[in-house]
């Protein structure tokens, strides 16, 4: 399995390497020369955390200076990237937003930043958005999917602005379920804790955030949001093997530079980022914490930035109204 894991990401690695940008021609820029600030938006020990700090250290290889963790918690995220947002566009200054979350914070609330005008750099992992129901419920999408026809059922999501209930109003008119009851939470573990209780009928979360309840044989995975089989629930069918036209949601890492950075120290960013994620020991580090690796190169990383934004702007209006209730 570890041997088909790391072919399947050599010929990502080299498709991706054919699709990054040659580096112009110019005299390089005496970059880096200090220490790199990563700003994460969250808390220590969160999954932009954790992510930004095992890649840092193989980072910190490719670019030969250190790369300096910042946690700047607050307000689902926008404090942090508010700060990113002002700083000097000089490549000294990086940030793991955690997307799409800036773009739904953006969409609902006041806030200095607009995500398409970041430089984006690089993305390199992705957690896929799941539904998840008891596992003494439903058995498959299709009897899910009726039931949440003919009834309003109640379904769990982690805050009412967030990748899942984006996920969840997709599915609710792709599907055309009756109006659900959605109840936000303030975590995809707390979600999934309540639905083992049956306080909720379904939930929304991340595959990192039901593997737990889910391999203890407590909760049922019925759909993945993805056009491709996760290795994690490989087993859990994708929109379109139900009859569902829905567009891939998912949690994914990357990180951004302030508007305006210079194309040559971008272009040194993400080929030091390809480097570092080619690295065997992150490679075996990522394995052990179940990630699901997935490359994006600079330009890749913007079109995912553009088609999360149109799926979120779709839903707008009830992400609103659900807010102001």
């Amino acid at each position: 399995m570890e041997n088909k894991c790391c072919k399947i990401f050599v010929i990502l690695s080299l498709i991706l390497f054919f699709t990054i940008p040659a580096v112009c021609s110019e005299k390089p820029p005496d970059f880096p020369k200090k220490p790199i600030r990563l700003i994460v938006p969250y808390v220590p020990a969160s999954g932009n955390d954790t992510q930004s700090r095992g890649i840092a250290v193989y980072l910190e290889k490719h670019l030969r200076v250190r790369v300096l963790i910042e946690n700047r918690p607050g307000a689902d995220g926008r404090i942090g990237v508010n700060e990113a947002w002002k700083s000097s566009p000089d490549g000294y200054t990086l940030i793991n937003p955690g997307m799409p979350t800036p773009i739904l914070n953006e969409k609902l609330f006041p806030v200095k930043y607009k995500v398409q005008e970041f430089t984006h750099i690089f993305a390199w992992s992705k957690d896929n958005i799941v539904v998840v129901v008891n596992s003494e419920t439903w058995k498959t999408p299709q009897e899910f999917i009726a039931d949440a026809q003919s009834k309003t059922l109640s379904g769990g999501v982690t805050g009412i602005g967030s990748s899942a209930m984006v996920a969840g109003l997709a599915l609710e008119d792709t599907a055309r379920f009756k109006p659900v009851n959605w109840v936000p939470f303030s975590g995809g573990g707390e979600t999934m804790t309540q639905l083992a209780g049956k306080h909720i009928d379904f939930g929304i979360t991340t595959m990192a955030s039901a593997a737990p309840l889910v391999g203890a044989g407590k909760l049922r995975p019925l759909l993945v949001f993805s056009n491709e089989k996760d290795h994690r629930f490989p087993n859990t069918p994708l929109p379109r093997e139900v009859g569902l036209n829905l567009t891939p949601i998912a949690v994914v890492w990357g990180v951004f530079a302030p508007p305006g950075l210079p194309q040559q120290i971008a272009n040194i960013l993400e080929q030091a980022f390809f480097k570092a994620v080619q690295e065997p020991d992150f490679l075996t580090w990522a394995e052990k914490l179940r990630m699901e690796i997935s490359l994006m190169n600079r330009d890749q990383f913007f079109a995912y930035t553009i088609s999360m934004e149109k799926e979120i702007v779709k839903h707008l209006d009830k992400l609103k109204r659900k807010i102001n209730q």
